[in-house]
């Protein structure tokens, strides 16, 4: 990535996109009520309706406040029924590739440091 991406604290400029199947849109929606997050059916920009996953299931965007807890966040969604999966990639990443206008560095994740 370039140093622009690179932040302490993820601050939620963009939303977090959840794969809902179709049966459950109801539901998600008022679980992510209860978050405190605003969630809306994301519209396709190529063809009428909304935003559907190669797998046939709705994509919604949430809305979440630069004040939520990661870690608890990420829990809550994957075990949240009727949501396939989600856009937040929570610790996978073990290492990161920085580019700057001069040089490139890595940073590592270990058991004290979160990417």
């Amino acid at each position: 990535v370039d140093e622009t991406k690179v932040f302490q604290d993820l601050c939620f400029n963009v939303p977090v996109a959840l794969e809902v199947i179709p049966e459950a849109r109801l539901y998600v929606s008022n679980e992510m009520k209860k978050l405190c997050a605003e969630v809306a059916e994301r519209k396709s920009s190529a063809k009428d309706g909304i935003t559907m996953s190669d797998n046939g299931n709705l994509i919604m965007d949430a809305y979440f406040k630069p004040t939520v807890n990661l870690k608890e966040l990420n829990g809550r969604l994957k075990q949240m029924v009727g949501v396939v999966d989600t856009s937040l990639f929570y610790q996978i990443a073990t290492k990161m590739i920085v580019a700057t206008e001069t040089t490139t560095k890595i940073i590592e994740r270990d058991a004290k440091n979160e990417i």
